[in-house]
């Protein structure tokens, strides 16, 4: 009888180890309870440093404020066109009458002098200034510049522009 109680409670015992390996022990499998400080805390420091991250990156990479310095006031300048153009054709005329220039170099002078006179009037555009034809306007303050008389002595020395003789012999 020894034999047979020792072969049933082995049977037993391998009864018993098949049934604890198929089943996981409870105790092992449960997860540790964890107090909810810490992942508050976790989150808290993740919102912090993106936050700082995003302040940086505003305050480095945004426009800058354009109100602290006034903006340069505008600059304005006008030319009476009519007047040099009409100087011009008069000095032409006179120099086809004297024979200095023929007639039909008149039309050719002129197509030059009003792409010398655009010319001049574009540079000081690039400068900033805008630039209004004096005969266009009814009224300008005492600050704006006439351009007309700079721009006569510069198409006059540069060749052209035709200088009148008869008016440089008046006063």
């Amino acid at each position: 009888m020894d034999k047979r109680k020792m072969q049933e409670r082995e049977t037993e015992d391998q009864a018993q180890d098949d049934e604890a390996t198929r089943q996981p022990k409870a105790t092992a499998a449960a997860p540790k309870k964890s107090s909810g400080l810490l992942p508050f805390m976790v989150d808290a420091l993740v919102v912090v440093v993106i936050a700082v991250i995003a302040s940086f990156a505003v305050v480095r990479y945004a426009p800058q404020d354009q109100t602290e310095r006034p903006p340069e006031p505008q600059k304005f300048a006008y030319v009476d066109m009519e007047r040099l153009s009409r100087e011009h054709i008069l000095g032409l005329t006179e120099q086809a009458r004297s024979g200095e220039i023929d007639a039909e170099e008149i039309t050719k002078r002129t197509r030059e002098f009003a792409q010398a006179l655009m010319t001049g009037i574009s540079a000081v555009s690039e400068q900033g200034v805008i630039v209004f034809n004096a005969n266009a306007l009814a009224s300008v303050p005492a600050t704006t510049e006439d351009l007309t008389q700079t721009l006569q002595e510069q198409l006059q020395k540069s060749g052209q522009m035709a200088i009148r003789k008869s008016k440089q012999a008046s006063p």
